[in-house]
């Protein structure tokens, strides 16, 4: 049976020494779903052990509502920027947390 893959688009920056800019190059790559998913899984178990250490009030403010941007790259890993994955080439994921009632 063929593995299942998911295509990652994704958009590395590029300098240009022509003009003062940075382009923006696209980038495919088909990632084996279960890769995806393991990585995806590591990362929110990390994100449950932060979390719970985490404080639920600031002041007169309760949390209850997070959004969380993270990044995946063509390779399938996943992480914030910095921990990890490979800068310059990422696409993303918005992970919407509410809190239990």
């Amino acid at each position: 049976m063929e593995e299942e893959k998911i295509r990652i688009i994704a958009y590395e920056e590029e300098p240009s020494e022509e003009v003062p800019v940075v382009r923006r190059i696209k980038k495919e790559q088909s990632v084996a779903v279960e890769v995806v998913q393991e990585n995806l899984n590591q990362f929110l178990g990390t994100l449950d052990k932060l979390m719970k250490g985490t404080r639920k009030e600031i002041g007169d403010f309760k949390v209850d509502r997070l959004e969380i941007f993270v990044e995946i790259d063509t390779t399938g890993k996943i992480g914030f920027l910095g921990t990890g994955i490979q800068a310059g080439v990422a696409g993303g994921i918005k992970i919407v947390l509410n809190r239990k009632r």
